[in-house]
């Protein structure tokens, strides 16, 4: 059975590593596994070794689908010599179709390099490509999954935006129980094959040895040393982490705030962070391959989440893994992702103040901490293990390709 994983906005990413997971985990069992992506930079290729074997990269696609250019277009032509049948038959689909299939005459062009790898099920890993793009299901005589994220479903979306995805997708996965009850309250019928399947880290990985919360932290002798793990965009909510990092120190808290993580809204947030007088305590440190990552958890004290949209946060299983109490909001999936008062606090998306507060008796508590941080690790090597996470993803597709 040959699975094909459409990537956007591109593959491999840092921010997208579950779904490089999702490729090999479904690769070693034993699926016929490709990816599809329209770009694929190769500074990103240094941090997935893994993905760097013949065998496996060549089971990686790019479809330049943001490249304007003849060249990329005509390119697709290629493709036919090596499965003219396939392509033959995809250009008869794509005809009977005609303007109902909603795409330009370029997609039609560039689409048909995916039926040379002759799909028996492709998988949109967001919702926003699969609603313009879904009637591929004809196109492709295959069958379609999406993966619906939460923060799409914040945007303003005109009355029966999602329609075309609860009439056409054969399945959807979903990463928690909030997200399956909005997708519903937008429209989805309750009988639409689904799967809630969370999110899932390798506890072996993401291990913090012999970690040790034994002090009082937020001295000038020893700073309290916050942590995020996240792209730089709005949903993330950083406005608010700053917020909390002027109340921590105004209330005589010395802290360090490290920020691992790339993207467009790098400039506003460099601003925010010299406006609130933080130069000197925020640290961006860019994108890091996991190894960094692992190693600057391990030098933290509490990892910091103050997002305003979020799915459900694989940074934030990734911080638990490693025994680190979690201060979060409430948006969206974070109140599945972080066991309230167990794991860490759960506290109302924005309100800093109440933040402040919590993240002020961590840092006076050290055995508070350690607790913490050992429910996290117990937390995600009981509920969220990736190998658990491939299996469940194993048998949803299984169970979308035998349905009639």
């Amino acid at each position: 059975m040959r699975l094909v994983l459409f990537v956007t906005p591109g593959f491999p990413r840092l921010s997208l590593t579950f779904s490089v997971s999702k490729f090999l985990g479904l690769l070693a069992k034993g699926w016929d596994v490709h990816v599809v992506t329209p770009q694929s930079r190769p500074q990103d290729w240094a941090h997935f070794p893994e993905l760097q074997q013949p065998e496996t990269a060549r089971r990686i696609h790019v479809l330049p689908l943001n490249d304007q250019s003849q060249t990329a277009v005509w390119r697709s032509w290629r493709h036919y010599l090596v499965n003219p049948l396939a392509v033959r038959r995809y250009w008869r689909r794509v005809r009977q179709l005609g303007e109902s299939a909603g795409f330009s005459d370029r997609e039609r062009r560039l689409f048909s390099r995916l039926a040379v790898l002759q799909p028996d099920l492709l998988h949109f890993e967001f919702q926003w490509p699969a609603t313009r793009w879904i009637r591929l299901k004809e196109a492709l005589d295959c069958k379609i999954t999406v993966g619906v994220q939460a923060s799409e479903f914040n945007y303003a979306r005109p009355p029966g935006f999602y329609r075309i995805l609860w009439d056409n997708a054969d399945g959807l996965h979903v990463l928690g129980h909030d997200l399956w009850r909005r997708a519903c309250r937008l429209g989805c019928p309750e009988s639409l094959p689904h799967a809630i399947i969370p999110a899932a880290v390798d506890a072996d990985f993401w291990n913090p040895g012999e970690r040790r919360h034994d002090c009082v932290v937020g001295t000038a002798e020893r700073p309290l040393r916050l942590i995020s793990v996240a792209r730089l965009e709005w949903k993330k909510g950083y406005e608010y982490a700053f917020q909390v990092v002027r109340r921590l120190l105004d209330s005589g808290i010395h802290c360090e705030y490290d920020i691992i993580g790339e993207g467009k809204y790098s400039d506003a947030l460099y601003f925010a962070r010299h406006q609130m007088g933080l130069d000197e305590v925020v640290q961006f440190w860019g994108g890091h391959s996991r190894f960094q990552v692992r190693d600057a958890l391990k030098h933290a004290d509490i990892f910091l989440h103050t997002a305003v949209s979020e799915g459900f946060g694989y940074a934030v299983l990734e911080a638990q893994a490693m025994q680190l109490p979690v201060v979060c909001s409430d948006a969206d999936g974070l109140s599945e992702n972080v066991a309230d008062g167990v794991s860490g606090f759960v506290l109302p998306r924005r309100d800093a103040q109440a933040m402040a507060q919590k993240i002020i008796n961590l840092a006076h508590k050290p055995a508070l901490r350690q607790e913490m941080g050992g429910a996290g690790r117990e937390r995600v090597k009981e509920k969220f293990q990736a190998a658990n996470q491939i299996d469940a993803f194993d048998t949803f597709f299984r169970s979308v390709l035998a349905a009639h």
